[in-house]
């Protein structure tokens, strides 16, 4: 038999011989993967979603204003019309009018000149006293076709109901006269209105630009157009580009603030994944140690023998990665982008996927789990073959610090002693918890307390924003809550194989079965609780790192018993967990644990 063949039978041997390692191994990737796809995919999709938006109904891509009461002279707007980069101009006059309603009111000459078309349910103007109402918002009323308004002193009847491109902010437009918000939009034809009026805008659209209007090429080409016909027309006029609309910056604005909250996350499930991977492929080459020794006896190479770890890693990691692009991608998406309607007139959603946000946190979880795989390897590879056939001598138990402390220790009853110091007997074990679990309360309790302050903040211009944050902050807690089930599983599975002859001896000592089971439990919970604190700790402190980088709310919008919250869904999780376990330690092979060397 070839070696190669001899290597890829003793691969094909490990993965059935530990197959649930390598599952849970796989399930714990897998939250990682599902939420970067899924959450880093958000800012891409609602951005392609406006943008086709934004491309069908034919937006300016500058706007040209007046600076007096003369508006735009006929010579100008033909000097803007002559620009062999200009395609299209549309002239309108915007007028603000401050009363009991203070009002923003378009004079359109074209509602159909095929620039900033706008979306109509209902019909056009036709004849004197019609008119157009901007869809419902934060700040204009609602309004139905047939209402009866005034319009510039003019009794008026709405037939139609106009949503406007340009204004796809639900929150609302620039202040008006004294900085008195805006109520009201209209649209009126200036072919029925008794004098006419000086423009006071222009619509321009540009060739060449291209369409993806969040994009820094187009901007900056958009602001160089924007100079050129700066010039053209000399001063007494400001022209405007389309990444200077009220509703693109506050677009923009959000979908930042979205992608540092997506990116703010991962760190912590690409750190408990490789912790939990280090623990698990420790184990497993411990448990391994005697076919290692034999391998290398033979003359199998340090290189096949790591390959043979590595390629299980990895093989772990191809799984992890397409369920969790496959979830995540398309589902998340799906889940989160209708709340955006909080905050703008969300368009169908046409952004399509983007794998790229999928390739790049499996690469992540890929680049983290192959290290610390090669890193424990390492270590065992360098002993000799000889030293790896024999069994690795139990570790020997030291007097913790707690013992030094008399007043305590010497109140405390046995069980809890001999589980304090076995807390502290298996050091490793303990800090791979201990960061293990407080990595997942940190998600769990930075997802709550985000949750707590969208849900604080009712008014203003974060309301909706709070809305709109409120589906992200759930689905943080529900993956962190999947990462600390599996956290505790896969940690307290390999506790229980680590110890069964420990827990045969118990049992013929004469240890009862819920003995048994307190004195595993008692230890597991121990560590959780150290986790948890710490993890809580750390959540505050990134909590209020992100509220304070986002300028939304604060840590102390979130309610006391969030913290109390937070501790007692992670300690349940954990009961629970080891509920699940409970068979797995009462079914423990009494003689065979005991008869074995390791």
């Amino acid at each position: 038999m070839t070696p190669v063949k001899t290597c890829f039978k003793t691969i094909l041997r490990s993965f059935v011989g530990n197959a649930a390692k390598l599952i849970s191994l796989t399930v714990i990737m897998f939250p990682g993967v599902a939420f970067v796809s899924g959450l880093g995919t958000l800012s891409p999709t609602v951005e392609g979603s406006l943008e086709n938006y934004l491309a069908a109904s034919d937006v300016p891509d500058l706007t040209v204003k007046a600076g007096s009461a003369d508006g735009i002279p006929e010579e100008q707007l033909e000097a803007i019309a002559g620009q062999e980069y200009v395609s299209d101009v549309l002239p309108i006059t915007v007028m603000d009018v401050q009363g009991e309603k203070n009002t923003r009111i378009y004079v359109l000459g074209d509602f159909l000149s095929g620039v900033n078309t706008l979306g109509i349910e209902g019909r056009l103007p036709a004849a004197y006293g019609e008119v157009l109402a901007e869809r419902h918002s934060d700040y204009t009323e609602q309004f139905s076709v047939g209402d009866e308004v005034t319009v510039l002193g003019m009794q008026c009847k709405v037939v139609g109901i106009a949503s406007n491109p340009l204004i796809f902010d639900r929150l609302g437009e620039p202040d008006v006269i004294e900085n008195e918000p805006l109520e009201n939009i209209f649209y009126l034809s200036s072919a029925y209105m008794p004098v006419r009026m000086p423009y006071t805008d222009a619509y321009v659209r540009v060739e060449g630009l291209g369409g993806d209007y969040f994009s820094q090429g187009y901007k900056d080409a958009a602001a160089e157009r924007a100079e050129e016909l700066s010039a053209v027309l000399g001063d007494g006029f400001t022209v405007l580009t389309l990444a200077q609309n009220k509703s693109m910056i506050t677009a923009e604005s959000y979908l930042d603030k979205v992608t540092v909250i997506v990116w703010a996350f991962p760190a912590f499930f690409i750190l408990v994944a490789a912790l939990v991977v280090m623990t698990t492929m420790s184990r497993m080459i411990e448990e391994e140690r005697g076919q290692i020794g034999c391998l290398k006896s033979l003359g199998m190479g340090n290189g096949r023998v790591l390959f043979k770890y590595m390629f299980m890693a990895a093989a772990c990691w191809l799984v992890a990665s397409a369920l969790g692009v496959a979830v995540g991608l398309p589902l998340l998406p799906a889940v989160i982008v209708p709340a955006f309607d909080t905050i703008f007139f969300m368009p169908a959603v046409t952004g399509g996927l983007h794998p790229l946000m999928g390739i790049v946190s499996a690469l992540a979880i890929a680049a983290a789990v192959l290290a610390v795989t090669y890193l424990v390897c390492r270590g065992k590879l360098k002993e000799r073959p000889a030293s790896l056939l024999v069994a690795g001598a139990p570790r020997p138990g030291k007097r913790i610090f707690l013992e030094r402390v008399g007043f305590i220790w010497n109140r405390l009853p046995f069980r809890y002693k001999s589980s304090l110091r076995n807390v502290f007997r298996y050091k490793k074990h303990l800090a791979m918890t201990v960061v293990s679990v407080a990595g997942a309360t940190v998600l769990a309790f930075a997802g709550l307390g985000l949750f707590n302050v969208a849900g604080s903040v009712t008014s203003g211009s974060f309301a909706g924003m709070g809305d709109s944050l409120k589906p992200i902050s759930l689905v943080i807690i529900a993956f962190a809550m999947l990462l600390c089930v599996f956290v505790i599983y896969n940690l307290t599975n390999m506790n229980i194989g680590e110890r069964k002859r420990e827990i045969a001896t118990l049992a013929v000592l004469g240890y009862r079965r819920g003995e048994i089971l307190g004195y595993i439990y008692r230890e597991i919970m121990m560590m959780a609780v150290f986790g948890v604190l710490a993890g809580i700790g750390l959540g505050a402190l990134f909590l209020w790192a992100v509220l304070g980088y986002l300028g939304f709310g604060s840590l102390a919008d979130v309610k006391w018993y969030t913290y109390f919250l937070a501790f007692g869904i992670m300690m349940l999780f954990t009961g629970v967990t080891d509920l699940i376990l409970s068979p797995k330690i009462l079914g423990i092979d009494m003689t065979g644990s005991l008869k074995a060397n390791d």
